[in-house]
């Protein structure tokens, strides 16, 4: 079999285009359901906010202030079309995933690689299983759209340079600090076209000219960053770590460095390792790649040392995050490696087509098999790679507050991925979040158990269900056990403390009051420290018109320290016990400590107001309001 030279024209492009779209939404369909992750939320809420006033945009008081104000504003406009959903963003995200799929195709082209070439690499690279996260985020657009800006510097400067049109050359100019604004990364591309000219036999006093508008253009880019950014995003970390270990931080880059490089290979069409964790091996791996990438780039010309200088200078940005950021991610590193995955698509694609030259008559079949492989490859484990997708936004969810969709979520993440995300953990936060439900979690957590024998959480999680449990023997025998685990150390303690507490908010949750006293006081008496459950504990009492006891409930809270909640909470025990003095005397003692800023003084009213609607007492909290807000008094 001998497949023809494939013909360099528009119609070509049309049908690869077409094709991309088509794998894009055969192989990424199920993106839609994958709903919020982390900063998605804040995100969400931002655009609520800027709708109502635009300077709002550019304030770094927003949820998110990510300062990448070109993704940023792409989100927006996406927003006024489409609202804050969910499965939008996801497609949004794919399709920029794709055009950046195909401008890479372009790009390698008109940079010299061979047609054949170019269009295998832009394929390879859309289904690359390395960058995962990238196209499974809301919030990884940055990389696909800083990735477009790149890409489409680097044709305008290849135009620039073949032409002398001065339009591409501003183009040039424009486009990129875009992609900077996007995402700092895209600072690598003015480094790749120094080295792209000076490989084509430009001498530096040719090639700088033309490349320093870009210098003096970051002035103004990274002013209009700083603005938009607050000190804490991960932009920032270096800038505020200490100097005084050069070395540590040296070789924490380093390592930081190997493993990234080891991605590029370990999971580049496949994903058959624990996604989140540093295997010790990865790092020779990556050694041996740093080695062979740089004989590359000494020793060779053409595509081969363009994109291995592509790979290499696409790490620099991310290594000046701390190893921990890079390292500690649930996720793994995947999102940093989206740029230099591009490199690899076409060294990929390079190498298969020098097995297809080197074999002769069956170099064909064997190029059209591999290419097949890698691609359905990809395929089966992008879909597996979104259990990590699944997992992290499972965990967002628990933490705040959504134990349904979390729990759903987790489910689903230990379904689809059992070994590439943390499922130790997941089972953990899973267990946790069910003892709020009321369905049954004992076959989650025996398989926990059987999974895990050695993690003491699972016993202490079977033995706090044991202690709800209405046989009396089994009770006593689960509550024995418990106490002879809490003469083993702090840590044993605090995991009964939390699946106490979190089955006492699991039986708030569904108004059994009395059980979900006894679960705050089994939380009180392995941990007596907890203030958050001895308020819980306190409102509960009140609900249950047991005000003496939630006054003294309230009280040992104060007395650990101030609570401006628990102090209004105070009040209106006192008041639904019809001790007027006392209630005016708690709350005005409350004004003076909380009430001071506005959204204190709102939390006072709430109670008020919550006071007056519920018809208890409702003469006395309007007297309130009227003392010390006679502007929100009821005429």
């Amino acid at each position: 079999m001998k497949i023809p030279p494939l013909p360099t024209t528009s119609r070509t492009w049309l049908i690869y285009a077409i094709l991309v779209a088509v794998l894009s939404s055969l192989c990424f369909a199920s993106v839609t359901d994958l709903l919020l992750d982390t900063h998605d939320d804040d995100t969400f809420r931002d655009h609520e906010r800027i709708v109502q006033d635009f300077s709002f945009f550019f304030s770094p008081d927003k949820d998110q202030p990510t300062g990448r104000p070109t993704v940023e504003l792409l989100k927006y406009v996406a927003f006024l079309i489409r609202g804050n959903d969910s499965a939008s963003f996801h497609v949004l995200v794919v399709f920029f995933h794709a055009l950046a799929s195909f401008l890479l195709a372009w790009t390698a082209h008109r940079l010299g690689a061979t047609l054949e070439i170019s269009l295998t690499g832009g394929l390879l690279f859309l289904l690359n299983v390395s960058h995962y996260q990238a196209v499974y985020w809301i919030s990884a657009l940055d990389y696909p759209l800083a990735l477009i800006c790149s890409l489409g510097a680097v044709l305008c400067y290849v135009r620039y340079e073949e032409h002398k049109d001065l339009r591409s050359i501003y183009a040039f100019h424009t486009i990129l600090p875009l992609g900077v604004l996007a995402h700092p990364s895209a600072v690598m591309i003015w480094f790749f076209c120094l080295y792209w000219s000076w490989s084509q036999g430009a001498v530096l006093k040719t090639i700088l000219p033309r490349l320093l508008p870009f210098i003096l253009l970051l002035v103004p880019t990274a002013l209009l960053v700083y603005s938009m950014s607050p000190r804490t995003t991960a932009t920032w970390p270096l800038l505020n770590m200490h100097a005084s270990d050069i070395l540590a931080l040296l070789l924490g880059m380093l390592r930081a460095l190997l493993w990234l490089l080891s991605r590029l290979f370990t999971t580049a069409h496949w994903l058959s390792l624990p996604a989140y964790q540093l295997q010790k091996w990865e790092l020779v791996l990556g050694a041996f790649a740093l080695a062979g990438f740089s004989f590359l780039m000494w020793k060779k010309k053409g595509p081969l040392a363009l994109w291995t200088t592509w790979i290499m200078l696409s790490f620099p940005p991310f290594l000046l995050l701390t190893e921990s950021t890079i390292t500690d991610l649930p996720a793994g590193p995947s999102r940093y490696l989206y740029p230099a995955t591009a490199g690899t698509a076409i060294l990929s694609a390079w190498l298969l087509d020098q097995l297809r030259s080197r074999l002769a008559k069956m170099g064909d079949f064997i190029y059209v098999f591999l290419l097949i492989a890698l691609l359905a490859s990809s395929s089966i484990y992008l879909h597996k790679a979104e259990a990590i997708s699944l997992y992290t936004s499972g965990r967002f969810y628990l933490a705040k507050g959504d134990i349904e969709t979390g729990t759903t979520q987790l489910q689903r993440a230990i379904a689809r991925g059992p070994d590439i995300i943390d499922i130790e953990d997941a089972y953990v936060r899973l267990i946790m979040a069910s003892f709020h439900q009321s369905e049954p979690i004992e076959p989650a957590l025996q398989r926990a158990q059987q999974l895990f024998p050695d993690n003491i959480q699972f016993t202490i999680a079977h033995l706090v269900l044991d202690s709800a449990s209405p046989d009396p023997l089994r009770r006593q025998q689960a509550q024995h056990s418990l106490y002879k685990l809490k003469d083993q150390g702090t840590g044993n303690v605090y995991w009964i403390a939390q699946y106490y507490k979190n089955l006492g908010d699991g039986f708030y949750t569904r108004e059994e009051w009395d059980r979900a006293i006894d679960a705050y006081r089994q939380v009180l008496e392995f941990h007596p420290e907890r203030m958050d459950v001895r308020a819980d504990l306190g409102w509960v009492l009140f609900l249950t018109n047991r005000f003496t006891q939630a006054i003294a409930e309230y009280k040992s809270v104060l007395q650990q320290g101030p609570h401006s909640e628990t102090h209004f909470n105070l009040a209106l025990a006192y008041l639904m016990r019809g001790d007027v003095d006392s209630t005016r005397a708690a709350y005005a003692t409350g004004i003076e400590k909380y009430g001071r800023s506005s959204a204190e003084k709102l939390e006072v009213l709430q109670h008020l107001q919550r006071l007056a609607s519920l018809n208890i007492q409702a003469e006395e909290a309007h007297h309130i309001i009227r003392t010390y807000w006679p502007e929100k008094a009821v005429p």
